[in-house]
């Protein structure tokens, strides 16, 4: 639904609404595609949740500073640039 501009959480919280009271129906979202997916399906309470290693990684990297983030990112970059040996 995001691919296509449209808002998921609406529909998310309207299925779960409706299947509340039968205990044989479970809402999966499927196929996450940022680490914030997660963080939206347990805050409405959603069953399943599927998500590529990448984004499950990225999970692990939640509570981090911004700052300590920011210096993660520009060491890969850097090892990337490093490992590529590019020149200018």
């Amino acid at each position: 639904m995001a691919d296509k501009a449209k808002d998921p959480l609406p529909i998310f919280k309207k299925s779960i609404s409706l299947t509340k009271k039968n205990k044989n129906i479970e809402i999966l979202w499927a196929s996450t595609r940022e680490a914030y997916n997660f963080i939206q399906a347990k805050q409405l309470n959603c069953n399943i949740i599927t998500m590529p290693p990448k984004v499950i990684n990225q999970i692990t990297g939640f509570g981090k500073s911004f700052k300590s983030m920011t210096i993660d990112t520009v060491k890969g970059f850097l090892t990337d640039s490093k490992k590529s040996r590019f020149s200018l």
